[in-house]
Parts: structure tokens; sequence; C-alpha cells
């Protein structure tokens, strides 16, 4: 039998060892790099490429802490702790039991600031006389991410009151960056500080992991509970298919929203900077939009039950697959709720970002930044480019959760992580051909004459998916023609509102229309949309 601290090791690394192994090679290609290529690169990049490093391992620390704190594995609008309980059953001490992942989260959390800092930032801010600071960075993210541990492993007499903490942890792990930037306190003060706040966050997750262990959840329910002993009337729904969105929408349309809040308040933290060169504010917005589009990429490939050692994780349980409903009704609910869900994230970065602009004092440069542009262009064409970008954003994040959905319909869970990690091998791919184009100006030309043939060959590739997908979709009666008419015609009207308003605002000297028109066909979804009900058919009944 493995000792108690290997046991524990053992089971968090069995479940993401091929995401904690490509996220070690991150960090080690990044490191390579960063040793290597500052001197090959002209001093205004450094800036720029430090921004664009730490963001990318921003959301690997991000990852790390779902990793410690069991949090692919949770539902975290659950009154009970997220603590697997498969764990409780070891016969070691609860001190034991939560300690060693709590001492491997902060290891690891804090391991990883000092790489990124000391290995990865510094050499390229060494030509802007720039140092990122080491020790109280690295005991801030313990402290956050023993905090996270906290409150997901505490039970909570409420569903939404662990919601609520997180999110005024997040709020307060904010605040803590901003008086630590604008104060002058010293680096010591500063590690005690924090150190003091992560212990406080350890006996928390202790006593936690121990009142849940004996099986103790409070309920508060009874407090907010009417004292009349009227019946309730409730509200009855009008089909089988509202109720399936209903459905869909309780168990995976509100993860997007949720990560959204948890990730936003760290990517907002430059604004409290204010207008520097090192990381503008233009920068720090641009990178708000794309956490919606990055994170919905996760946010649709579990269908099916939330233990990871049964062996159809990634199965359709037998409660939905037995519904009295066709494969294609259950398809246009998923497709409902997810577009719920890209809704409800952008109307929440529609108010969350402007208050954070203006309780930041940028206010008046981002209003700056719509009279340099009235003054060069129609103030009619910039509405109408803001109105596309923001129906593209919407859209895009529509398909990334579509996108992930089929991966999750599909039920094998090999497809599934490979198709991630395929992804970020890809991701790097591009990246190290992007910056050997970059470095060979002879190349420029060659490769701007090809790349519309490029992504004309793409197009088309994407074009003969959707046919084979179609095909399958109505040999199998999943879906009748009238349906796949409609679609079609939706998604034909939809396509070219966005490509008429893309080429009225954006002058034809800056994009060529074909640039435009393969933005349009690559943010809506097109094999994966149609190919979703012939996954779901197959999972459905394996």
């Amino acid at each position: 039998m493995l000792p108690v601290p290997l046991a524990i090791g053992w089971f968090i690394w069995r479940q993401h060892r091929w995401g904690l192994l490509l996220a070690l090679g991150y960090v080690l290609t990044a490191a390579t790099a960063s040793a290597v290529l500052p001197g090959h690169f002209a001093p205004q990049f450094g800036g720029p490429i430090a921004f664009l490093l730490s963001m990318s391992l921003m959301w690997l620390a991000f990852y790390l802490m779902g990793v410690v704190s069991f949090g692919f594995e949770a539902d975290i609008s659950a009154r009970q702790s997220c603590f697997p309980p498969s764990l409780f059953t070891l016969p070691v001490r609860s001190g034991a039991l939560a300690g060693w992942p709590l001492a491997y989260g902060a290891a690891a959390i804090g391991l990883l600031w000092l790489v990124l800092a000391g290995l990865i930032l510094r050499p390229w801010l060494a030509a802007l006389d720039l140092v990122a600071p080491l020790w109280w960075p690295a005991m801030l993210a313990m402290a956050t991410l023993a905090w996270l541990q906290a409150l997901l492993w505490s039970s909570f007499g409420l569903p939404v009151v662990r919601v609520i903490a997180t999110i005024g942890v997040m709020a307060a792990v904010v605040a803590a960056v901003q008086i630590s930037v604008l104060s002058n306190a010293s680096e010591g003060f500063l590690v005690g500080l924090f150190g003091g706040v992560a212990a406080i966050a350890w006996l928390v997750a202790y006593a936690g992991v121990r009142k849940a262990r004996c099986g103790d959840i409070p309920n508060w329910e009874g407090v907010f509970r009417r004292s009349t002993r009227l019946p309730r009337t409730q509200r009855r729904f009008a089909s089988p298919m509202r109720t399936q969105v209903w459905f869909e929408w309780r168990r995976t349309g509100k993860a997007l929203p949720l990560m959204t809040v948890l990730v936003l308040p760290f990517v907002l933290v430059p604004l409290l900077l204010g207008k520097n060169n090192v990381i503008p504010t233009a920068r720090t917005l641009l990178g708000v939009l794309t956490v919606p589009v990055l994170l919905a990429g996760i946010a649709g490939t579990t269908v099916g039950g939330r233990n990871p050692w049964v062996k159809d994780y990634y199965g359709v349980a037998p409660f939905t697959a037995t519904l009295p409903m066709t494969t294609a009704a259950m398809v246009a609910a998923k497709l409902k709720a997810a577009a719920m869900s890209a809704l409800a994230t952008w109307m929440l970065l529609a108010i969350t970002v402007p208050l954070a602009v203006v309780l930041t004092g940028n206010a008046e440069e981002v209003a700056g930044w719509w009279g340099q542009a009235a003054s060069h262009h129609h103030p009619g064409k910039i509405v109408a480019g803001i109105t596309a970008a923001a129906i593209l954003l919407v859209v895009w994040t529509w398909r990334r959760v579509v996108d992930s959905l089929l991966l999750g319909l599909t039920g094998r869970k090999w497809l599934i992580q490979g198709a991630v990690v395929g992804f970020m091998l890809g991701f790097i791919v591009l990246c190290a051909m992007g910056a050997w184009i970059y470095r060979h100006p002879e190349t420029h030309e060659t490769f701007l004459a090809m790349l519309p043939w490029l992504l004309g060959l793409l197009v088309v590739c994407r074009l003969l998916a959707v046919g084979w997908a179609l095909r399958r979709v109505l040999r199998q009666g999943l879906v009748t023609p009238r349906t796949a008419l409609y679609w079609l015609a939706a998604w034909l009207l939809l396509a070219a509102i966005l490509f008429g308003l893309l080429a009225w605002a954006i002058p034809a000297e800056w994009v060529p229309l074909y640039y435009l028109a393969f933005a349009v066909v690559s943010v809506f979804p097109m094999a994966r949309l149609a190919a979703a009900p012939v996954a779901l058919a197959w999972n459905r009944h394996r």
C-alpha cells in the first residue's frame, strides 16, 4: 500500500496526468525560449511578449488551481462539499486528507510564479528596466488558492452561498493587488500578511473536510421559508422542449458565466496600474474580450456524471438517454441552453467591464477613443463595426460551446482528451511558425500571396465535412429535411447580415472582402453543428 502522500498525489495525478504533462512541457518551452530569444528581438517587443506569456501562464495557473482543489469534478452551486467523496473512505486522519492537497497546491502555484517571474518575465522586461517581484506575488497566489480550496471543500446551507463567497474572495484578491502595488510596504511585510491569510484558509479547509467527512451539511433554507402555510403554486413548462432547455441550463449552462466571473478579476488587474506603456488599457480590454471565447471551449465537454472513476464518465446518463424525446430535440435543447449561456456571459461583461473602467479611473482615456475614431470615420460606420464585433464575439462564444459540446456528445474519453492536447500542440506550432515568418522578412510576400489560397482550402474542407455530416444525419433520420433547411436558412441569413455590417464598416483597402468572408465562416459553427445529432445518437444508444 502506498504511503498517504503518494496515494493522494497519485489520485490527483491519475485524473489529470496528460494535462499536467502538457502544462509542464509548456512551462519548460516558455522558459527555454525566454532564455534564448530576447536578444533577437527589439526592446519595444519585450513588454507585449511578456504580457502574452503572462496571460498564457495565467490560464495555466487557473488550471492548476482547478486540479489541486478538485474543481473540475465539483458542482460549485451545490450545498455539500466538493471534496471527492471517494477519498473520505481512506484510513487516514482528516488533517492528512486535507493537508496534502493543500501542500501540493501551495508548492505548485508558488513555484509556477517563481518560474514565471524569474525565468520567463525578467529576460523580456530587462530591456525596459523593469523587474517582476518574486516572493509576495507567490505568497498571494498561494493564499488565493488556499481560500479557493477552503470554499470548495466547505459545506454551505444554501446553494448560492459558495458562488457569492468565491466572487467576494476574487474581489478581495484584486483589492489586495491594488493595495500592494500602490503602497510602499516592504516585501517582507507583504509576504507575512499573505502568509497569514493563507494559514487561516488552510484551517478553514481542514474544518470543511472534517465536517464533510462526517456528513455534516447545514441547511439554511428554513430561514427564508415563508411563514404562511398556503401551498405554493408551481408554474408548469409550456412544452417538453422548454423543460429540457431548463434542465440543460441548470446542468451545464451556468458553467460559462460562473467561470467568467471567477477569471475576470484577474484579467482586469492591469487596469489598476492606470495609463502605462507596459500593459496599456486597450490591451487589457482586448484580453478581457478573449476570456469568454477561451473559456467556452471547456464549457460543454462533459455530458455524463461527475465521478471521474466511472467508466462512462463522458456518456449520457440513463435518465437523459431514456427521455421520450428525439435526438434532434435533445440537441436543439442543448444548443438553446448554450446560446443562453453565451448571452448571459456577454451581458455580464457588458455590465462589469464599463464599471471596472470607471472605478479604476480609466473612463476618460476610453471615452477619448470615440473622439479619435469619429474624427477619421463616419459615426454610423463606427456603430456598425461595434455591432458587428459584438455579434461576432457572441456567435464565436456560442460556436466554441457547440464545438466542445460535440466532443462531449461523442462519449469517447480518448477523443475528448486528445482534442484538448491536439489544440494546445497546434497552438504552439502556429505560434512557432508565426515567429519564424516574422523573423524572416523575405518570406512575408510569399506567405501573403499563399494565405488566401490556404484559407480557401480550409473553407472547402469544412464544407466537405458539413456535407458528410448532413448526409449521415438525413440518412439516419435524425433530422427531417425541413428542419435542416430551416437551420441552413437561418445560418445563411445571420452570416449575410454579419458580413454586410463588416463590409460596410471596414474599408476594403484595410481588409479585403475575402478575409471578412473567411472570418464570418470561421466564427459560425458548421460541421460540428451538423454532426451533433449523430454523436448524441451513438452515445445515447450504446
